[in-house]
């Protein structure tokens, strides 16, 4: 381990955040992320990301608290586990393949306050009707601001991406 640390250009201590963050002022104009329909530079990614973060401090979002994401591979994933690093909290990828057990033991154990998933179906999967059904008692809740569910005691709120996210960023519906 000690010869990797002294090889390593970036250091054992240093985070995602602060690598994206170097990386973002260092070349802003050079391709960050590709995918068919859109590219994004590094300075496009990290703005989108700072957004993000900065929307889940202003939900409470402490450094440390977890965040989960229920979404298969997209853009709005990869800004969200972005946004949520540089809010120094922890992402907490959930696969997509998951079915409503698994999904309903991950959330219960993950520690998560905040839930981002999609209103977009893919494979056959609809993320949204998904959670309903592993999360019963989400039905009862009365608020959409904050939840108190027994089966997710530290889950606060889910947040589901809008299908179309307009080119300044990621909007967001409650």
């Amino acid at each position: 381990m000690a010869a990797l640390r002294a090889t390593d250009p970036v250091g054992a201590d240093t985070t995602l955040a602060e690598i994206f963050g170097q990386q973002a002022g260092a070349r802003p104009h050079a391709p960050f992320i590709v995918f068919p329909e859109l590219t994004l530079t590094y300075g496009e990614a990290f703005a989108r990301a700072l957004a993000i973060a900065r929307s889940l401090i202003a939900r409470g979002i402490k450094p440390g608290d977890h965040v989960a994401v229920l979404m298969p591979n997209c853009l709005e994933a990869a800004l969200i586990f972005l946004g949520t690093h540089l809010a120094g909290a922890v992402s907490v990828p959930i696969n997509a393949r998951f079915k409503r057990r698994e999904l309903a033991h991950v959330i219960a154990h993950s520690d998560s306050k905040i839930l981002f998933t999609t209103h977009a179906v893919r494979e056959h999967v609809d993320f949204v009707e998904l959670i309903w059904d592993a999360l019963p008692s989400l039905r009862k809740q009365k608020s959409a601001s904050r939840f108190a569910m027994q089966e997710a005691p530290h889950l606060e709120t889910i947040v589901v991406a809008h299908r179309h996210s307009p080119p300044q960023g990621i909007a967001f519906e409650d």
